[in-house]
This record gives C-alpha cells, structure tokens and sequence, in this order.
C-alpha cells in the first residue's frame, strides 16, 4: 500500500497499519519528509514556503500543504519539530534522517519514497539507515506527533490499543 503516512500524517495508523501487517502487504509512504517539513529547514517565524520548495510549488497549483502551520495544526508540527531536534543533538543525526528513521522502525513499513531534490539530500535521506532510534527516542516522537482520531477511530483505534481486561 502507498499511503501518506510520517510524522505530521499519521491517520494511516488508525487502520491502514493493521489492514496491510495482517494481510501480508508492505507499506510504501509517500512524502515521508512531509514536502520538506520534517528535514528541518522551515522555522516558525516563516511566514511564506520557501521559494523553490515543495511546499511553495504545491500551493501555486492549489494545494495546501503548509496546513502542518495552521492554526489547527501547528503546536502539534511545532512540537514534533522540537522534539526531532533534541534527538537530532542527542544522536549527531539529521532530520531527514530522524524522521525516516522512525518511520523505518515503525510496523509494516517496508521502503519510503524519498523525493531528494540533489545528491546531497540523497545521501542525507540514505544515513536514515544503518542504525535506530532507542524505545525512549521513538516514544518522544509517537507521543509529540499524536494527534487525537475522529469519529469513528477515537473509540475504535484508541480501545483496541488499551490491554484487554484480564478475567
């Protein structure tokens, strides 16, 4: 399956996770780095994508993809970004590479789509293998990009994840 699906995205968990572990199929994310948003080059005082971005080609067509900074959203994208930081001093890695990499980590994902733009960014986006972010590192990130499910997945999803009582 080839769903969106990374740190500012995580609906895909509410099913689609479950669908493919269970029926044998792989996950293949695309926009892993979220048009740009999870590689660390936009800051809080961006008013404006940047010009030549994904993010700014995206919304010239229509499209509106700095919703990860609207008003809606944006603690949430804020503290996903501060929280890839710290692990970013805490391991010397990137934050192409800390969001690939917890995505690699995560069940049923067989291969994100990358979209390197140049060399160098492949070759940042490839230093995402090799290595794992702890179980304390990846829970700092799970818990900094939870985003509460809608109707019907917030009793749905958040129960089927609680232990089941014990008789």
């Amino acid at each position: 399956m080839q769903p969106q699906y990374h740190l500012l995205c995580r609906s895909t968990e509410w099913d689609l996770v479950k669908v493919c572990t269970e029926g044998g199929l792989g996950i293949i994310p695309w926009s892993p780095l979220a048009g740009g948003w999870l590689s660390g080059k936009y800051k809080k005082e961006d008013a404006q994508p940047i010009e030549g971005s994904r993010v700014a080609w995206a919304e010239s067509k229509g499209w509106k993809p700095t919703g990860w900074n609207s008003n809606k959203s944006k603690d949430v994208t804020w503290k996903v970004l501060d929280t890839i930081e710290s692990i970013s001093k805490e391991t010397g890695k990137s934050f192409s590479q800390i969001s690939l990499r917890w995505l690699l980590q995560k069940p049923g994902v067989t291969a994100p789509i990358i979209g390197a733009k140049n060399m160098t960014q492949m070759q940042d986006n490839m230093g995402a293998v090799g290595w794992s972010l702890t179980e304390e590192q990846m829970k700092k990130l799970d818990e900094a990009s939870f985003v509460e499910p809608p109707y019907p997945f917030n009793s749905m999803w958040l129960n089927s994840r609680k232990p089941a009582p014990k008789k």
